[in-house]
Parts: C-alpha cells; sequence; structure tokens
C-alpha cells in the first residue's frame, strides 16, 4: 500500500512555475505502468475505493440487521447469506493481488479540464472539456479535436487506442 501522506495534492517543485501532482492508482500486480495515462488515477481513498468496488461488482452484498449479507447475484436476486468474518476473508483474499502505487508527476504547463457531467468528463464532454484554455496553440488544438471531437453528449466508454 502507498505510504501515508498528509492530503496535500499539489504539491511545489523547485523549479520555477512547475508543480509536481501527487496521484495514486489501484491496479493488478505490483509493477508500476510507464503507460498510466487515462488510468483511473486519484487520492488514495479513491485507489482503495476503487479495490473495494471491483469486489463489490462481483457480486452484490446487503448488510442485514443481524449483522450478516445477504449476497445476490447480478439481477439482485438472493443466493446466499454470508457472515461479516466470511464477507471480510474473501475481500482480503480479493484485495491481495492489488497494489496502490503512488506517481509524482511533474507538471508545468497543465491542461484545465472542465467537468460537464460531474463525473469522468473524458467520457462525454467533447471539446467542452478544453473550455478556459486561452494559452493552447492552434497545433494543440488540433491534436485534441483530433481525439476528442466525436465525444460530445452522454456516451460509454470506448476503448483507448494508441
Amino acid at each position: 500500500m502507498a505510504e501515508n501522506l498528509p492530503r496535500k495534492d499539489w504539491q511545489p517543485s523547485t523549479a520555477y512555475g512547475e508543480y509536481i501532482l501527487i496521484l495514486f492508482n489501484a491496479d493488478k500486480g505490483s509493477e508500476v505502468s510507464s503507460r498510466s495515462v487515462l488510468k483511473h488515477l486519484g487520492s488514495q481513498l479513491a485507489a482503495a475505493r476503487r479495490i473495494e468496488s471491483m469486489f463489490s461488482a462481483q457480486e452484490l452484498r446487503m448488510y442485514r440487521d443481524d449483522g450478516a449479507f445477504t449476497v445476490c447475484n447480478c439481477y439482485g436476486v438472493p443466493k446466499r447469506t454470508e457472515s461479516l468474518d466470511k464477507s471480510l476473508a474473501l475481500f482480503s483474499e480479493f484485495a491481495k493481488v492489488y497494489t496502490i502505487k503512488k506517481y509524482d508527476v511533474s507538471i508545468s504547463a497543465p491542461l484545465k479540464l472542465l467537468d460537464c457531467w460531474d463525473d469522468d468528463p473524458i467520457g462525454s464532454g467533447g471539446m467542452e472539456i478544453f473550455k478556459g484554455n486561452e494559452n493552447l496553440t492552434c497545433k494543440q488544438l488540433e491534436e485534441l479535436k483530433a481525439i476528442f471531437l466525436r465525444l460530445t453528449g452522454l456516451s460509454t466508454p470506448i476503448p483507448f487506442i494508441d
């Protein structure tokens, strides 16, 4: 797991006008990816919640008043009852293969993103997510348009294309 750091996502670096952004990613395995662009990067808490949500997505667990869980299939149909200890043991076993990695990203010219839908703007905002970036060159705008212009309105996730 990542080291416990105070809640400071932005830290000034020694270089003028440059910032270090501290990001975390939860992923299977322990190797740090060199291709973390457009991955699930965020705070330590967000990375931990990602592991929990991947576990929860396998089977729906509904907490009961007696301290146990009703485990349901993907349609919400109850399959079995599970004790808290059993659920914790299953989660612990699931989480063993995940690692929360820390990335220190040096940023000298950040690209501002406007969250158009109060969620992940990359898949739904199109070029609207770049409003407020007055310093982009024509070439930079054209590169962004080639990727993001088709992503307007509500959309479903698209596969990442190299």
